[in-house]
């Protein structure tokens, strides 16, 4: 955690389910690895968790690596239909994206998402997923925009938190 709170990124790279959740993490990490100390996670459900599980939800609150806050406290980026100060569109290089997805796995963050709705737990390239749009401010839009989503979708990106 950096002095104004946890930091939180849009992923430089799309994001392609096959690997799992471990891969989706290991991209997060990856790009945080060049200029952000610290680990990182991706803000995807699974079919036995919540993309909330996954992370702290006490202490300051995610702030966009610009310094830009998300929301006015940790627990307030999980909360269900809750609202972002800014949009989770700059990716760790610093790069803002325009109207690309993110993938998320579950309409909202504190439910877990189904087999059916996560890629068979983003370990498949067969299906569908749920993902959102990264310019968003509202969750149901941030989240569940693409609903459903092909699993060979090649243009969503990962949100991508410190732990």
């Amino acid at each position: 955690m950096n002095p104004k709170g946890w930091r939180v990124f849009a992923s430089t790279a799309s994001f392609f389910p096959g690997g799992g959740l471990a891969v989706a993490d290991a991209q997060c990490q990856a790009d945080a690895a060049a200029a952000l100390p610290g680990s990182y996670r991706a803000m995807l459900a699974t079919s036995t968790a919540s993309m909330a599980s996954r992370f702290s939800t006490t202490g300051a609150p995610w702030v966009r690596i610009d310094g830009i806050p998300l929301v006015a406290a940790a627990a307030d980026m999980f909360v269900a239909n809750g609202r972002l100060v800014a949009a989770l569109d700059l990716t760790s290089a610093g790069t803002f994206l325009l109207n690309y997805g993110g993938w998320s796995g579950s309409t909202s963050p504190q439910m877990a998402g189904t087999l059916a709705k996560t890629c068979n737990d983003w370990t498949s390239t067969n299906g569908n997923g749920i993902g959102g749009r990264v310019q968003y401010t509202d969750f149901t839009s941030m989240q569940a925009f693409d609903n459903p989503l092909d699993c060979t979708n090649t243009a969503d990106h990962l949100y991508c938190l410190q732990q």
